[in-house]
């Protein structure tokens, strides 16, 4: 259960950054993946901050809180995306030995390790920004949020939008 809640929230901080997939991409000051990023983040929180009762120096506190996740989280993407490349060389190459999959798997585990460590620091910080109740309010709307983009990202890779 704990691992399809990190990948949730791992899958919500990628589409908060405006991927379309979780293969991130460099961005750039004023790109559209930059004003995209920005109008997310931002509407979520305006839709939140009023049933939060969320003053304005919480809000850019978690809004910074979660920018920066989201450019750790690109950072964690683009090695995900690395290595399931390497994973997939690896399993379609039958000369491939069992030390050099073991190998793939032990960095597979440490990247998940590092990704669950990233989603304690992001929870420890807004813990420490927020009321147990704004927390409570706070995680009910990231859920919804969460469930709203996984339906819109359904929704594109059934119209033959990129897969994830």
């Amino acid at each position: 259960m704990r691992g399809v809640r990190v990948s949730a929230i791992l899958l919500t901080l990628a589409l908060l950054s405006g991927a379309s997939t979780l293969q991130a991409q460099e961005a750039a000051p004023g790109s559209r993946r930059a004003q995209l990023e920005g109008r997310v983040l931002r509407g979520f929180l305006d839709r939140t901050q009023a049933d939060m009762a969320m003053t304005d120096a919480q809000r850019a506190r978690i809004e910074e809180i979660m920018r920066g996740s989201a450019e750790r989280h690109r950072e964690l993407a683009r090695s995900a995306a690395q290595l399931r490349r390497e994973l997939r060389v690896a399993v379609e190459n039958e000369t491939t030995s069992e030390a050099e999959f073991t190998q793939l798997l032990e960095r597979m585990a440490h990247l998940r390790a590092q990704e669950q460590n990233a989603w304690q620091a992001d929870q420890r910080a807004i813990a420490a920004v927020l009321t147990p109740r704004q927390r409570a309010i706070f995680s009910l709307r990231w859920i919804e949020f969460q469930e709203r983009m996984r339906a819109v990202m359904s929704q594109r890779r059934g119209r033959g939008g990129p897969p994830q």
